[in-house]
């Protein structure tokens, strides 16, 4: 492996990896959380606020509504949870993406209202 380094002080052999992390990123726990919860988390968010937009487009506007409440809410609370990550290797990518998301659905629903109305 060309990414580990082996770094010997008297005796003890520590590995250290690519971009600081180490052995506990690489749990599975580490993995199920970030690799399967954390996207359904967003995935959730995603078809909700597409579904909720629909719903917004077609008059029906207390489901609609609802929906795209239940998206922002969901983004911030994941929003909320990737902070929270000091030392996970999902960190920045969760963020970076979650704000991405969160950004594009506010300028979405805004022009949707402004449409609507």
């Amino acid at each position: 492996m060309k990414h580990i380094k082996r770094i010997t002080k008297s005796k003890t052999t520590q590995q250290r990896y690519l971009f600081g992390l180490s052995e506990k990123d690489f749990t599975k726990e580490n993995f199920i959380e970030g690799a399967i919860i954390r996207p359904s988390m967003l995935l959730a968010a995603l078809v909700s606020f597409i579904l909720g937009m629909f719903l917004l487009l077609i008059d029906n506007y207390k489901w609609g509504g609802s929906l795209i409440v239940f998206s922002f809410i969901i983004n911030i609370y994941a929003l909320f949870q990737s902070f929270g990550d000091e030392d996970s290797i999902y960190r920045t990518l969760n963020i970076g993406f979650k704000l991405v998301l969160f950004l594009s659905e506010i300028m979405a629903f805004n022009y949707v209202l402004i449409n609507i109305l």
